[in-house]
This record gives C-alpha cells, sequence and structure tokens, in this order.
C-alpha cells in the first residue's frame, strides 16, 4: 500500500482485517514527511509491515520518517527507481521515483521472491512445510525473515536496511536450503 492517512480509513481498516484474516501478507509506505511526523497509518498498524526508503547505499532517505525504537524499521531501495508510467499523467514511458511509496513494492516483490520459492510444489511435502508456508506469509512471520536479511549489517542509523541476499547467499550451500533457513528462523518464533 503505497499511501498513509493520519488517522484510520475505516473502509480501508475493514479490508486490511478481512485481509489479515484470510492471511494475506501486507506492507505499506512509512510516509515521506522526514523526521517532521511519524509513519502514517497503515504502516503504523501491528497487522502491516512498514516500509522506509532506503538509498542504494543502504542510508535513511532524507524523507523517510524518524524511526521507532520499540519497531521494527524496515528499509529498503526507495531513491530513484526506474518505474513506468503512463504518457496520460504527461510523466513518459520512464520515470525515477523516490519515497517509501517506491520502497513498499520493492520491498513487496523481495518477500513475494521468498514466498514463491519456499512454495515451489517439489518443496511443500508435509504438514510443517504447509505451516512454514503459513507463518511465512503472516507479518509476525515475515517480520522475522526481514530481520534475517537485516541482521548481518545491523542498524544502519537506526534502521533495519534489508539486504536479500544475505539470505540467499546462505541458501545456495548445499546443507541450508532456503527453506531450511526459513523454517530455522520461524522455529525461533515462539509468539506465532
Amino acid at each position: 500500500m503505497s499511501f498513509g492517512f493520519l488517522s484510520p480509513v475505516r473502509k480501508i481498516e475493514i479490508a486490511i482485517n478481512h485481509a489479515h484474516v484470510n492471511q494475506v501478507l501486507m506492507l505499506a509506505a512509512a510516509a515521506n514527511c522526514g523526521g517532521n511526523a511519524s509513519p502514517t497509518w497503515p504502516a503504523s498498524s501491528s497487522l502491516v509491515i512498514c516500509v522506509h526508503a532506503a538509498t542504494g547505499m543502504g542510508n535513511p532517505y532524507r524523507t523517510t520518517p524518524t524511526r521507532k525504537d520499540w519497531a521494527s524499521n524496515f528499509a529498503t531501495l526507495g531513491t530513484a527507481v526506474l518505474s513506468w508510467w503512463p504518457e496520460s499523467l504527461g510523466l513518459g514511458l520512464q520515470v525515477r521515483k523516490s519515497g517509501t511509496s517506491t520502497a513498499t513494492p520493492v520491498l513487496a516483490a523481495i518477500a513475494a521472491t521468498i514466498m514463491a520459492v519456499v512454495r515451489q510444489p517439489e518443496r511443500v511435502s508435509s504438514e510443517r512445510d504447509s505451516e512454514t508456508l503459513k507463518r511465512l506469509g503472516s507479518a509476525d512471520g515475515m517480520r522475522a525473515v526481514l530481520r534475517r536479511m537485516a541482521s548481518r549489517n545491523g542498524k544502519r542509523d537506526g534502521y533495519d536496511y534489508i539486504v536479500p541476499w544475505e539470505i540467499l547467499d546462505a541458501s545456495l550451500d548445499r546443507y541450508n536450503s532456503l527453506n531450511t533457513i526459513v523454517e530455522n528462523i520461524l522455529d525461533d518464533l515462539t509468539y506465532l
């Protein structure tokens, strides 16, 4: 969700609750207000993964909101991302966009890639595999996997800069498939 509001919007809140009950993973843009405000809603909802923007070097983008000490502050590429836009908007076909609304689909693509690899039919062969998929599709489960992608670099100015190759490179080891890595991460979660 590349949008945000100062307070919950009832119709969107109902849709988010419905999506949550149906185990749909949701991500939302934090905001582009810099240090002037906190992440907006729905990014501030516990049912949604809040996404901050970072430069290609992992530094917080200048308009990303101030991090919260008590929350996951996931940041991923959100600056100068080449995007396709309709000519009718007067922007031409290719435009470079920046901000948390740009970082959100980037992180959604990373999460979708992880889920797609783990969901491959030849990898899902047991009830345990099905349970892993269910947990991975929850906000808390995906947060745990994203934290692992950010853990080696630690916090970058207080933000959890997502480095997808941290988990993907590890899965190239013949003893550690991506499924095994994800299972181990999720097994450490006692609250799911």
